[in-house]
């Protein structure tokens, strides 16, 4: 069985995991975890199958924000960087994913997904980078960015107009 304790109330959340054994005894009270009391059964032992270094979790949290580049309708997000494991410390806050969702105006923009796009219409356009780990996801936007189109040309007319003719007398 895996145990999981979280602390609340803090801005990240954080957790622990443990592996044990399950026992079918009786347990002997119940445990209070930071002051919370719990509905989990302390037994006099905790029997583990193998050794278990607690490791707190934490949230993926950004260290540099991500990035968004424009050039016409050619736009650019970076993933930002995040912060890495501590694992003398046993903290691990590393995230084992990231994902990039394009918006227009902070909609999404649908299967704009990736770190380009092409944008098809003039407007305000961000990237929205979600990083996740085993204890959650944290979500952070780009700045906006305009995405802009050159002018259509303008129809101009380049021959002269034809001189009047003489008319026969």
């Amino acid at each position: 069985m895996r145990l999981r304790v979280e602390l609340a109330g803090s801005r990240h959340r954080f957790a622990c995991l443990a592996t044990v054994e399950e026992q079918p005894a009786e347990g002997i009270g119940t445990a209070a975890v930071f002051g919370h009391p719990a509905t989990v059964k302390t037994f006099p032992e905790a029997p583990l199958h193998e050794p278990v270094y607690p490791a707190i979790l934490k949230e993926p949290n950004v260290v540099v924000e991500p990035q968004i580049t424009a050039a016409g309708s050619s736009l650019s997000c970076t993933q930002g960087e995040w912060e890495g494991d501590h694992p003398g410390a046993s903290v691990f806050a590393a995230p084992t994913s990231v994902a990039i969702q394009w918006r227009k105006s902070s909609t999404p923009i649908p299967g704009a997904t990736g770190s380009s796009f092409t944008a098809t219409e003039s407007g305000s356009h961000s990237c929205e980078v979600t990083a996740e780990n085993a204890a959650g996801a944290t979500h952070k936007a780009s700045k906006s960015a305009a995405a802009t189109f050159p002018k259509a040309p303008t129809a101009t007319s380049t021959t002269k107009p034809k001189a009047p003719r003489a008319r026969p007398r």
